[in-house]
């Protein structure tokens, strides 16, 4: 007599076999269950299916703190900087520490340092990891549009300033607005519009009522959606221009009526640096005369 795993013998017991069933009516029900065989390959594509969603569901979820003010990756250094006060503070109060307390003291710097010291170190190494423009999708999918009521000058600015967004941080799309009349001035990337659209007016008007559709007047002036979580609380999973997969969301509004707004397929796409030089850029094009 083989005994079945605990969690399925509960899971059946629960579900389908009521109590009042004999004990013998159970063990062949179960043992029905256990050697049953899929019919044909319809059933494991099911399951495989199945699989990859219950994955992709799972994936949304991910560690973070969410303090006001507090970026998550500075995590680690304030809890050096309050390691080594602690210690400081111990090695003080103590009158004639013991040589235990001496390498514990010792132990706990070096890890304090560690703390102090790997998030620099994370930044620099984000920062030397070459962007790509091109995600999974593919590049006919990439649009490029220029409204036509901004000079040749302002519209050479903006594909200047699109282009480095795109190569210098992890942007697969990138949307400049007009933070009042919510009027598109530029959009490049991977930017989801409808099939088959092709001529740069159409498709700058289609984004345009998209936008305008999406209640943007409302936000604050710097907002970043960091996960898949914080973009469906936040409603911008209703936004119709975001490709599908978008991971990761980041809007500033520049010193003027110029809004840049990024997104990624990457959760925790943009870093302290990366959304400091969006805002720079978006300080910069409100500059511009249009």
């Amino acid at each position: 007599n083989r005994e079945m795993p605990r969690a399925f013998c509960s899971w059946t017991s629960s579900k389908f076999l009521p109590n009042a069933f004999p004990v013998a009516q159970q063990i062949r029900q179960r043992r029905s269950i256990k050697h049953s065989r899929p019919i044909n390959g319809l059933t494991r594509i099911q399951g495989w299916k199945l699989r990859s969603t219950r994955d992709e569901d799972f994936a949304i979820f991910q560690f973070t703190l969410g303090i006001p003010g507090v970026d998550d990756d500075d995590v680690p250094r304030i809890a050096g900087l309050l390691c080594a006060f602690l210690v400081f503070f111990n090695n003080v109060a103590s009158v004639n520490p013991t040589y235990a307390q001496t390498s514990t003291e010792q132990l706990a710097i070096i890890l304090a340092v560690a703390c102090i010291t790997a998030p620099l170190l994370g930044r620099r190494l984000s920062d030397t990891t070459p962007y790509s423009m091109h995600g999974g999708e593919s590049v006919n999918d990439e649009v490029f549009a220029l409204s036509q009521t901004i000079s040749d000058v302002t519209k050479a600015d903006m594909a200047w300033a699109t282009y480095a967004l795109l190569t210098q941080t992890n942007a697969k799309g990138v949307l400049l607005f007009e933070n009042n009349e919510l009027d598109l001035l530029c959009a490049r990337g991977q930017v989801h519009i409808a099939t088959g659209t092709a001529e740069t007016s159409l498709v700058m008007y289609l984004l345009t009522e998209s936008i305008r559709n999406s209640d943007l007047a409302g936000t604050p002036p710097r907002l970043y959606l960091t996960d898949r979580r914080a973009i469906d609380m936040a409603g911008a999973n209703n936004w119709g221009f975001l490709p599908q997969g978008t991971e990761s969301v980041f809007m500033q509004l520049g010193n003027g009526n110029v809004r840049v707004l990024l997104f990624s397929d990457q959760p925790r796409a943009f870093s302290k640096k990366q959304r400091n030089r969006v805002a720079a850029v978006a300080n910069k094009l409100c500059q511009i005369p249009s």
